[in-house]
């Protein structure tokens, strides 16, 4: 691989460096602010309700067979989605959730494959 352009360039290369590193450390922080925040509030309850149309969860279990757990696929996105963080902490946490779920994607399909 030729870094040729970085010696062009010296100053791109600690812009690039300084921009990474500040959005790295950003990233990193609000985590950190969001749990002080939370710790503030009271609890609240999210419970989604499901419309019970067709058979339910427990009868379907009862049925023998083969079973797939996709609980594993995307699981790191999926709780962030569930998570309460404000939604303008999402966006940057969900840029870096995908791609790590997407490079785990094999092995979670594999983990399903145990079933429930």
């Amino acid at each position: 691989m030729n870094f040729g352009f970085m010696r062009v360039h010296p100053d791109l290369r600690v812009f690039v460096v300084t921009v990474v590193t500040t959005c790295l450390l950003w990233s990193a922080s609000i985590p950190v602010a969001l749990a002080a925040q939370e710790e503030n509030q009271p609890q609240q309850s999210q419970v989604r309700t499901v419309p019970s149309e067709g058979p339910s969860l427990s009868e379907l279990e009862k049925e023998p067979g083969w079973s797939y757990n996709s609980d594993y696929v995307f699981a790191i996105s999926r709780a962030l989605r569930d998570s309460t963080i404000p939604p303008a902490g999402k966006v940057p946490l969900f840029i870096l959730t995908i791609p790590l779920d997407t490079v785990f994607l094999p092995f979670s399909l594999l983990a399903g494959l145990m079933g429930d």
